[in-house]
């Protein structure tokens, strides 16, 4: 009985799953959305825990508000109040939508997938990283802030 118990308990976590992100809450994206699912695989709640040199999966399931025909992605840390930019991620969003394609209508329910490499030479420090899509006309169309920790 002890032996299924802890196995049932240690499966979810090994997997990781959704995790609830935070809502941007300064400059011009304040007023987003945040995504109506966002699995990290490695996390099931933050902080999240990433390792220098190794790779994460991000989907992330979101409404379209209005209509676009292009979506720009940008991804940043936050480290003690600076925003410094997260390199290597795609910024045309079109190019990794997962179900659906661009353009997009306002109503539409897709998803959006794609790997974030957490450099080496990235510091070992507790951060934000904010991750924001935007449309045709640089609204943000949803962005979410989720708490994590670079470790060695």
């Amino acid at each position: 009985m002890k032996i299924t118990i802890i196995f049932a308990v240690l499966i979810p976590v090994a997997l990781g799953g959704a995790v609830a992100p935070g809502r941007c809450d300064s400059g011009d994206e304040s007023g987003a959305s945040i995504p109506v699912n966002l699995i990290v695989p490695s996390c099931m709640a933050p902080p999240c825990v990433l390792r220098k040199g190794h790779t994460y999966e991000v989907e992330v399931d979101f409404d379209v508000p209005r209509n676009t025909n292009n979506l720009t992605v940008k991804v940043t840390g936050i480290i003690d109040g600076l925003e410094l930019p997260w390199n290597g991620v795609p910024v045309n969003g079109c190019d990794d939508i997962l179900v659906g394609w661009c353009p997009m209508a306002a109503g539409d329910y897709w998803t959006y997938g794609v790997a974030i490499k957490v450099e080496p030479i990235y510091p070992s420090t507790p951060l934000i990283v904010k991750w924001q899509m935007r449309d045709d006309t640089g609204q943000a169309i949803w962005c979410f802030h989720l708490p994590a920790e670079i470790t060695a």
